[in-house]
């Protein structure tokens, strides 16, 4: 065999890529505090590229090499991978290798693997060829480094004689356009005695979470009669190379799962996905259905974990016992509670609260908002209103069966209970369903199973349902019946006024949750500071509202009102308006024409007919620093024209104006295709699929 040159004393070299903005090096001070000697390279050639990498091994003396971005790694992990990458090293046969061996930090591996191959074959051909065996296993096994496994959520399905599972399944290697076809996870259900009782094969989906689309998203289908009955584990076991063991980890529970777990009775069994303690492991409990007073006994079981949790001063366990106690006060019918913030009644929780008061009586639902609220006594007209976070409020929590938020869940729990360790240790109890109106249509598909564990999640539009569809790990929980406020979207007589929404900018905005008062960037001088100033203070845009005697209402986003609090206007015909204080719907309603950046509420004046303007005057910099993924291209997809400068904008403006602020045929045709209903039927919609949860 071709005999190995010396390296460096060094541990390793950290191979870094930066995106093609540039970014700052992690230094590799950092790793000499763990005790790990790195030297750091960063190649001059584009990023991504299979030349760049090949730069870098070029440059590297080191036995190791990890390749990684400025945000994948921390210094502490660096030595328990270097310990990982010497010990598979040795297991392979390597350990006189006499080139660099990569070690991987990322999830995108299979390219840099690729990568690293073509360049082994074209420098050190001879090391290629006599340790091809051993290269296989070990570019094979590092994608084994760290295996982590999560379930998402349970569905019964087929009438309930199947459960779906819906989990996910990381390792590396496994980026790319196509399945892995050596990725093949099963989930295993294993008694005490580590006896393997059930396994079941998987598929897999794409999911586009991190750094890049992985497939490590997975779903099984088990019939429910197969289930044993009993308390077991729940495990995923992944096939490794021959004459290598298989790897076997054991499911961890993720928040959305946690909060939506409840009993759930199909085809002859009643069980529930528990977790273990305060841990993240996760047991399946399931029962017969066949044998004599079995719900009574299930009940039985639940109630005793109630006691013990008292008892032993659990957290929660207060609550439990509480529940426990005042169950038959409160099992009459089902209990809705509804919301929004803890202080708002003016979106979707509030228009479907006011339909089920005056066409649902029968309904037992609540609305919960802050007694300080200024829309309090509005609600309170409607009855069966309760001050957010009264005793009557954590009563009726606590024997909910479905939470209705138009925000975050969170909203509708009394502020006394900590929303982390209410998913974690007390919904699971509870069992209320959780329904998600949104508070908009949703362009940027963030939603994902795994974070929130929704029962129902409402959509409008055709393309958004297609697209929460994808990669969310939710199935039937999407719900296309329409926005609930869109029963109130019917247009006004003409105003004569240009309403102006710009939505915000994260980057001019300082981080949530830090003690740092500075943004990212400033917000002097930005681009977007510099057109929200020339445009309210533009000689033109006066002469265009005083030729056609029309006003314009600016409303700046909360998040940068203040920014914007003082900006002079050209003219008097220019109001500015508080976002927090309108009745938003009222003024979106009333308006002849809508300008805005990218706010998403420019879907409901589509809706309503109203013609737009679309302003990006600073595109480059809102799709690096504010943009995520969007299904929407307001190019393709948009309901108006879209300008790119102050001139551009009040060309289109002028336009509108000049021609009585109407619609062209083509955004008609577009926002006639966009929504699935065009009725006022979608409250009426989203009460029949709340009701089918029960």
């Amino acid at each position: 065999m071709t005999a190995a040159p010396d390296l460096t004393p060094l541990d390793a070299t950290l191979l870094v890529e930066l995106p093609p903005a540039g970014g700052e090096v992690w230094p590799g001070s950092q790793a000499d505090d763990v005790g790990v000697r790195c030297q750091v390279i960063v190649s001059d050639a584009a990023p991504g590229s299979d030349e760049r990498l090949h730069d870098g091994f070029d440059s590297v003396s080191t036995r190791f090499v990890l390749l990684t971005g400025p945000d994948h790694i921390g210094g502490g992990s660096l030595a328990h991978m270097l310990k990982h990458g010497h010990a598979l090293a040795e297991t392979c046969g390597l350990a006189d290798f006499g080139a660099p061996l990569p070690l991987l930090t990322a999830w995108r591996d299979v390219r840099v693997v690729d990568a690293y191959r073509s360049w082994l074959q074209a420098r050190h051909p001879a090391l290629a060829a006599d340790y091809a065996r051993q290269l296989d296993d070990f570019l094979y096994l590092l994608r084994f480094r760290a295996v982590t496994t999560s379930l998402h959520g349970l569905d019964v399905i087929d009438g309930g004689s199947t459960i779906r599972l819906v989990g996910r399944c990381r390792r590396g290697g496994t980026d790319g356009p196509t399945p892995p076809t050596d990725h093949q996870p099963v989930v295993i259900v294993i008694d005490d005695d580590d006896n393997v009782l059930l396994r079941a094969e998987t598929t897999a989906f794409l999911t586009d979470d991190r750094t890049s689309p992985s497939w490590i998203g997975f779903t099984t289908e088990i019939p429910t009669n197969s289930l044993p009955t009993g308390r077991f584990r729940l495990s995923v076991e992944i096939q490794s190379p021959p004459g290598h063991a298989p790897t076997r980890t054991r499911l961890q529970a993720t928040i959305g799962q946690l909060a939506s777990s409840r009993p759930i009775k199909a085809g002859g069994r009643r069980f529930q996905i528990l977790q273990v303690g305060d841990t993240y492991r996760l047991d399946l409990l399931s029962q017969s259905t066949d044998v004599p007073l079995d719900g009574l006994r299930w009940s039985a079981a639940m109630a005793w974990l109630d006691v013990k949790a008292f008892l032993r001063r659990r957290p929660f366990g207060g609550v439990r016992m509480a529940r426990l106690l005042t169950r038959p006060f409160y099992s009459r019918k089902p209990i809705w509670l509804v919301g929004e913030r803890s202080d708002t009644a003016r979106d979707n929780g509030y228009h479907l609260f006011a339909y089920l008061r005056r066409e649902r009586p029968d309904i037992r639902a609540y609305y919960v908002i802050d007694r300080g609220s200024d829309q309090y006594d509005m609600m309170a007209a409607l009855g069966r209103v309760v001050p957010h976070s009264s005793l009557r409020h954590r009563m009726l929590a606590m024997h909910a069966s479905a939470l209705i938020g138009a925000y975050s869940i969170k909203y509708l729990l009394p502020k006394s209970w900590d929303p982390g360790k209410y998913a974690r240790q007390l919904a699971w109890r509870f069992g209320a369903f959780r329904v998600y109106l949104k508070h908009g249509i949703n362009d940027k598909m963030a939603v994902k199973r795994r974070t929130n564990g929704y029962d129902l999640y409402f959509t409008g539009v055709e393309a958004e349902t297609k697209a929460a569809l994808e990669g969310s790990g939710y199935y039937e929980q999407i719900v296309q019946a329409g926005l609930a406020r869109f029963d109130a979207l019917v247009p006004t007589p003409a105003s004569r006024t240009i309403l102006f929404m710009p939505t915000w900018r994260s980057y001019l905005m300082p981080k949530l949750f830090s003690s740092d008062k500075e943004s990212e960037r400033p917000f002097e001088g930005s681009d977007y500071e510099q057109f929200m100033l020339a445009f309210l203070a533009s000689d033109r845009l006066r002469d265009l509202l005083d030729k056609h005697d029309v006003r314009l209402q600016f409303m700046p986003h909360y998040n940068l009102a203040d920014r914007m609090s003082d900006a002079p206007v050209a003219s008097d015909r220019i109001d500015r308006i508080g976002a927090a204080d309108a009745n938003i719907q009222d003024i979106m309603r009333a308006c002849d024409l809508f300008v805005t950046d990218y706010s998403s509420v420019h879907f409901d004046l589509a809706y309503l007919g109203t013609p737009l303007v679309y302003t990006h005057f600073d595109r480059d910099d809102f799709q690096a620093g504010h943009g995520k993924h969007s299904w929407f291209v307001h190019e393709r997809d948009g309901f108006g024209p879209v300008a790119y400068d102050l001139e551009g904008t009040l060309d289109h403006i002028e336009k509108y104006l000049e021609s009585g602020c109407t619609r062209e045929q083509v955004y008609e045709d577009r926002a006639a295709q966009a929504f699935a209903y065009r009725d006022t039927d979608n409250c009426k919609r989203t009460v029949e699929h709340i009701e089918g949860l029960h």
